[in-house]
């Protein structure tokens, strides 16, 4: 039976050919989805430029390339869609460049029972990097997961209607959308994942690579602020132990500390 789980995919007009393959991709496992077109960062509507643009209305000194632009706020109109439309409990939010596991409408409707009381965002396409800490056993071999660092990639997740409402949050975006919502205590969400990762994204060459290759502009800013970021990091990191301490209690924190010290490179899987 599909999954009656609410599915957005994002794609730009002019990517007719991914539209495609996403919709024999969605037949091929049974599933339906809504597509809502993306945004060009050359061309904010009104509703998302006091996230992106200063005062006068032009694009603020984020270093944010136009690309990561449009893609952020493409993510910004399907969490808006979400929350206008009081849809939920969970919405699938997909890109428009996936694998999808066979098992897919099944793995979908295991994980809202799962899911504790207030989830905000659950990834599906991020691989982690880190040690995860084991919440619930779901459809398949897969499992629901805190992670110790919060891997990037928004390829395709779900997210609640209040788990939306948070991420439209007022406020200039200075990073790209995989990195910001990689950081949970910006928004105030309770993200979890699901390991091993059930969804592909394919990301060799994307749509806004390409757009980006003619902006070498804003791509040296990106650059240069990135560079400068690395100087934020030690705080940063004791926000993120502060968060896992917090959401994982004690016990998973100082096993999931342990294991990071063995095995520093550990994709999640152990």
């Amino acid at each position: 039976m599909p999954s009656k789980i609410p599915i957005f995919l994002i794609n730009l007009d002019r990517d007719s050919d991914r539209l495609e393959r996403m919709r024999r991709e969605f037949y091929r496992v049974g599933l339906s989805f809504e597509r809502l077109p993306a945004i060009s960062g050359t061309d904010l509507p009104p509703a998302q430029k006091p996230y992106f643009c200063d005062s006068n209305g032009a694009i603020a000194s984020t270093g944010l390339r136009r690309g990561e632009i449009g893609c952020y706020a493409s993510h910004l109109s399907v969490w808006r869609q979400i929350v206008d439309r009081n849809l939920g409990p969970a919405v699938l939010v997909c890109e428009d460049d996936l694998t999808l596991p066979d098992n897919s409408a099944e793995l979908l409707d295991s994980l809202i029972p799962a899911a504790p009381k207030g989830w905000d965002i659950i990834r599906l396409s991020s691989f982690p990097r880190k040690a995860v800490s084991h919440v619930a056993r779901l459809a398949g071999d897969y499992q629901l997961v805190r992670y110790w660092k919060i891997p990037v990639l928004t390829g395709a997740y779900l997210v609640s209607r209040n788990g939306a409402e948070k991420l439209l949050r007022p406020g200039l975006r200075t990073d790209p959308v995989d990195v910001e919502v990689s950081r949970p205590w910006l928004f105030g969400i309770d993200a979890y994942g699901v390991v091993p990762t059930p969804i592909i994204q394919n990301i060799d060459k994307s749509t806004i690579d390409i757009m980006d290759d003619r902006n070498h502009v804003h791509r040296n800013r990106a650059q240069l602020k990135r560079l400068h970021d690395k100087t934020r990091n030690f705080p940063r990191k004791v926000r993120r132990w502060w968060y896992n301490l917090r959401t994982m209690g004690p016990i998973d924190f100082i096993s999931c500390l342990v294991e990071n010290a063995r095995y520093p490179a550990s994709n999640g899987s152990r």
